[in-house]
């Protein structure tokens, strides 16, 4: 889903679980999470 806020940069193939997770962090007013969410790595496949 496109909210005209965020820019959508890929697809998930698998861990939308870990998708969701992020997405439900706790944000302050300006949409920014309480704490750091790290990406600790990726996989690109084409």
């Amino acid at each position: 889903m496109v909210d005209h806020r965020h820019t959508v940069f890929g697809q998930v193939q698998s861990g939308m679980n870990v998708v969701d997770e992020i997405a439900n962090v706790k944000k302050d007013m300006a949409d920014k999470p309480l704490n750091d969410v790290m990406i600790e790595a990726v996989e690109i496949q084409d």
